[in-house]
């Protein structure tokens, strides 16, 4: 089929996880989650928020507060009839989601894309740098060792840590116990 345009219709997905579960349990639970959620995706967005009673609004997405958009094969050059469409510039969807991780990933040309996009009201740009930082370091830390445990993944470089925790120590000050040795 030859088609152009967005077709889209959101199908939302709740996953529960654990500290101590094991992210490839993790994406097993989830892949299980999103099969059985897309047998039931003909049940327009719009149908299923009038049917909850959920209020609408132009501020904010209802329901849902994080997007994710994996993009598998996508790729930036692919045919279309007798023409040849090329992905030159991509412009972010305007709902606001308060945090929207997208990923196009080009296993043809090898190239793995990834954009995350966040609500400028709820964080920062630096803010938002780190949480890619994080995001790539857990990609790399699971990659490696898909059952690592959530609890147990590197989400900071071993280097960046240091400096912080030695200017985040003091002096120490003892503390009372109780806050009655406080008042008394």
């Amino acid at each position: 089929m030859n088609a152009l345009g967005v077709f889209a219709n959101i199908v939302p997905i709740r996953c529960s996880n654990n500290p101590s579960q094991r992210f490839s349990t993790l994406v097993k639970d989830c892949a299980e989650k999103a099969a059985a959620a897309l047998e039931h995706s003909d049940v327009p967005f719009h149908l299923l928020l009038s049917q909850l009673g959920v209020t609408r609004s132009t501020t904010y997405t209802p329901m849902i507060q994080a997007f994710f958009d994996y993009r598998q094969g996508m790729r930036k050059k692919q045919p279309m009839g007798d023409c040849e469409l090329e992905l030159l510039s991509f412009q972010a969807s305007k709902v606001p989601y308060d945090i929207c991780l997208d990923i196009i990933d080009d296993a043809v040309e090898g190239d793995c894309v990834l954009h995350l996009l966040v609500r400028k009201d709820l964080y920062t740009e630096q803010q938002a740098q780190t949480l890619v930082k994080c995001l790539v370091k857990l990609a790399e830390s699971f990659s490696r060792i898909p059952n690592t445990t959530l609890e147990s993944a590197a989400m900071f470089d071993a280097q960046e840590v240091k400096p912080v925790l030695s200017f985040s120590k003091g002096e120490r000050i003892p503390i009372p116990m109780h806050i009655a040795d406080v008042c008394l």
